[in-house]
């Protein structure tokens, strides 16, 4: 693994950090095969276990907590992150996602929404990605980044004045830059037990699996067959929000934008309502006692979530009640 990767310094240069050996050899083991055991006969159209499933999950939630609340974790994420640090509500167990060639951000509709703060000095945002198995060429595993492409938010004068104007200049300079800048694409040099944590605002996509033949349909974004993969090169990523704390109310906003969308574009399908679901979650209220005594533990880590009585709402849109 590339030294410089590991070091604080790299995410302020690159926009990522890796963090090696959050888990051990044999915590990702046992954490893969809850996982197999959890996915294996659930319908291709599940494409993730969501917030709901890990929490009706005791031996899932555990190694959640675990991991969310690693010192080891942590302390990177306190150095990178000013002020207390705080996770969003949201985390998610990926399971065989690839969504081959889709370069995105993670911010995209933050900007399509006209929201300005992501264009300030004081903005920290980005998302913790635990993977459980290595980052190859052949199989995947991981991301590909566009490295330092976060910086395009700080460097154009007009960005936030202007950011519904950007919003479409930077569509087109992403295209750009990928096929002018692509020696600037880098495999992560991802292990099975590292995380990483990226800017939102970095330019992503998940590293396609090239042994592997798929049609149009196995490369946007759908749950691959477990048999094309097998259990051991299945591809597991636990990812949430981490944030500084006064960053997290506008991130939520903006969350129940996406989560009116979501309610309209697939009140009709049977895939996961991420955001509805997720939102309609309130800590403490509906997390377990472990999980609550754990993140009470640990001093310099909250856990935002809407207020009580607007997470009821989104609670009965997704019918948790």
């Amino acid at each position: 693994m590339n030294p410089e990767y590991t070091r604080i310094e790299s995410f302020n240069k690159n926009g990522f950090i890796v963090i090696p050996d959050v888990l051990s050899t044999e915590e990702v083991a046992s954490l893969r095969k809850i996982i197999h055991d959890e996915i294996r006969d659930a319908p291709l159209d599940k494409r993730m276990l969501t917030i709901g499933d890990i929490l009706k999950n005791k031996d899932l939630l555990a190694a959640v907590a675990r991991i969310q609340f690693s010192e080891r974790l942590m302390e990177r994420l306190r150095a990178i992150i000013p002020g207390k640090l705080c996770y969003i509500n949201d985390f998610n167990l990926q399971c065989n996602m690839f969504g081959v060639g889709l370069w995105h951000t993670d911010c995209s509709s933050e900007v399509d929404n006209r929201n300005s703060y992501m264009y300030g000095s004081d903005y920290h945002f980005g998302k913790v990605g635990v993977y459980l198995q290595d980052n190859t060429a052949e199989f995947g595993g991981g991301i590909t980044v566009l490295r330092s492409s976060h910086k395009a938010f700080k460097q154009i004068p007009f960005a936030k004045k202007f950011s519904y104007l950007y919003s479409a200049l930077l569509s087109r300079a992403q295209f750009y830059s990928l096929r002018m800048q692509t020696k600037r694409a880098q495999l992560l040099p991802i292990q099975a037990g590292s995380a990483v944590y990226f800017d939102s605002r970095l330019l992503h996509c998940s590293s396609p699996p090239s042994a592997l033949v798929l049609n149009e349909k196995q490369r946007l974004a759908q749950r691959l067959d477990g048999k094309l993969l097998g259990e051991d090169r299945a591809k597991y990523v636990l990812y949430w929000e981490a944030c500084a704390t006064e960053c997290a109310e506008d991130f939520l906003r903006n969350s129940c934008k996406r989560a009116i969308i979501e309610e309209i574009g697939l009140r009709h399908e049977k895939r996961e309502h991420f955001f509805t679901e997720y939102l309609g979650y309130h800590f403490p209220t509906d997390y377990p006692p472990s999980y609550v005594d754990r993140c009470g533990s640990e001093p310099h880590v909250s856990i935002a979530c809407l207020d009580k009585t607007i997470a009821d709402f989104w609670k009965g849109a997704a019918g948790l009640q």
